[in-house]
């Protein structure tokens, strides 16, 4: 196990085959570790440190499988 600083409080956390997923307070998305299945959407083949996923905000929970990731996101209803 490594200790790893950077990114906030975590408020969920996912594991898959060789990669992990941590959504903070704020609500981002980071991912880190192999990335063969492009299941971090990134185009490297590892990511060594976690790294904010983008593509996602408002991030609720978060889900990971061996080669893929399932994140529950809040819409704001705008009625």
């Amino acid at each position: 196990p490594t200790n790893v600083s950077g990114f906030g409080k975590a408020e969920s956390i996912a594991a898959g085959h060789e990669y992990s997923l941590i959504v903070i307070k704020d609500k981002h998305l980071f991912g880190m570790g192999q990335n063969g299945f492009s299941q971090l959407s990134s185009g490297a083949t590892t990511i060594a440190k976690p790294q904010v996923l983008s593509q996602l905000s408002s991030v609720d929970s978060v889900a990971a499988g061996g080669g893929h990731v399932l994140a529950l996101t809040i819409r704001e209803n705008k009625q």
